[in-house]
């Protein structure tokens, strides 16, 4: 019995040794992180919500949100917001955000861990930039796991780049834009587009409801594609996949199909997908 005593005695003290080590490394902070969400209480961090008019004029909007989801959509007034709901930690925001030579810029702190306390709160960190009706604006938006909604915009241009979030376009002019998404669904809805390119690297695309003026590239690596243009049977189409269905008007094609008209361009591919055209 006393071997046994001493060897727990022994084990304790390697043990809270191992412990000091840990926390002196940081331990304590890994502990409170799994896979980037967060755990503890709520004395430190806590969601907050506001509401901040952005009274310098912009032009251009540039985001790298990282894991935080970004809305920018029309404001319901004459001014342009910024609005919010974050998990604030230690009385810091996630992000930092300024107007600068007619540029609004939002930027994640990179040391920010987006996540929840369990039995707190299970909200995602999201940020909202509302512009008025009337402005036109340029998009330039990056993000890694967070999704995208921009809704009823007028924008000279749009460049979007996406990690694993959903992307979501809705009644809005676009005269060129660039999206890309690398584990991610598109959908870009009653919108009009001048000239766009699109580009899914393994996520579902849907285009609905589109009036086209000149030309638009959709290509996905491993998805579905799903696209409906006004005045389709007008257009210069070229479709092509290698290892999935096409369909135009119902009618099913082989691995290619090809139309000429005296609308714009359309290009689709897929390399391991359907594509739908209608």
């Amino acid at each position: 019995m006393k071997k046994l005593a001493w060897i727990a005695v022994i084990l304790s003290i390697v043990g809270a040794v191992f412990l000091g080590l840990g926390i002196a490394a940081g331990g304590l902070e890994a502990a409170n992180s799994i896979d980037g969400i967060q755990i503890g209480n709520s004395s430190s961090t806590k969601m907050v919500h506001q509401d901040k008019i952005i009274d310098k004029d912009f032009h251009t909007i540039k985001v790298n949100a990282g894991d935080m989801d970004v809305k920018v959509v029309t404001s319901k007034d004459a001014q342009a917001h910024i609005s919010y709901g974050v998990l604030k930690e230690k009385g810091k925001l996630p992000f930092t955000w300024k107007v600068q030579d007619q540029e609004l810029i939002v930027q994640e702190k990179k040391d920010n861990k987006v996540g929840f306390f369990f039995a707190t709160t299970t909200e995602e960190n999201t940020i909202t930039i509302s512009v008025p009706q009337q402005k036109e604006v340029k998009l330039d938006l990056e993000g890694e796991d967070g999704d995208y909604e921009i809704n009823r915009l007028n924008l000279s241009n749009l460049d979007l780049i996406s990690s694993s979030g959903d992307i979501t376009v809705k009644d809005c002019s676009i005269q060129s834009s660039q999206i890309q998404s690398e584990d991610g669904d598109i959908e870009i809805k009653d919108s009009f587009l001048n000239q766009s390119k699109i580009h899914s690297e393994d996520g579902d695309m849907a285009l609905t409801g589109i009036s086209l003026q000149t030309k638009l590239d959709v290509e996905s690596e491993n998805g579905d594609i799903d696209c409906q243009v006004k005045d389709i049977e007008k257009m210069n189409i070229h479709a092509s996949s290698e290892n999935g269905d096409i369909s135009y008007q119902r009618k099913d094609y082989a691995s290619n199909f090809n139309q000429k008209g005296n609308g714009a361009w359309i290009k689709v591919k897929s390399e391991d997908g359907d594509i739908c055209l209608k």
